[in-house]
């Protein structure tokens, strides 16, 4: 899995997909995507396949697939909401698992409805759920330096759910 803001920029998705391309699995969970007249551009690589939360405006969010079983969840999509249904086999068993792009604008307090019907949803069917956020919000308690008044009303969301916060970083990884 890997997650990526690219800031609407070509250079980045192009390197995106190269790097993606060396894999035959893989979940990559984009916010800001390069987008020109409601398309998202740049990120077409054969075998992957690529998921939207919206069909009109400018999507902020997408999910790209390799070699998994996925389903769009178009109920759940927003401008800033992708959210997308894994099915894969664990043990000799058939397993879900519901991965989403998020991003939460600037504008917005967090949490958006979206993303709280999300969560709300996993929840009540037993499906594991990973977000993957640019959340425009700073908490120490996912490696910011600082909190600022969104980390926080996120992070007091997020105590009221069954989420973990498992940010690590490329430094973490080494």
């Amino acid at each position: 899995m890997v997650q990526i803001n690219l800031q609407h920029c070509r250079a980045a998705a192009s390197v995106l997909c190269k790097q993606l391309s060396e894999y035959d699995m893989v979940i990559a969970f984009v916010q800001e995507p390069w987008i020109r007249k409601e398309k998202i551009l740049g990120l077409n690589t054969k075998g992957i396949t690529r998921f939207r939360g919206c069909l009109s405006d400018h999507p902020r969010t997408c999910v790209l697939i390799k070699g998994l079983n996925a389903l769009d969840l178009p109920q759940f999509g927003t401008i800033d909401v992708t959210a997308v249904r894994i099915d894969y086999k664990k043990a000799d068993r058939m397993q879900a698992l519901v991965v989403t792009s998020v991003y939460l604008p600037i504008d917005t307090a967090p949490p958006t409805k979206e993303l709280e019907q999300l969560v709300s949803h996993c929840d009540s069917k037993g499906l594991p759920l990973v977000i993957a956020c640019d959340s425009n919000s700073h908490h120490t308690a996912w490696g910011s330096s600082e909190c600022n008044a969104r980390g926080i009303r996120l992070l007091e969301y997020l105590a009221t759910t069954g989420l973990k916060i498992a940010n690590i970083g490329a430094e973490q990884l080494l």
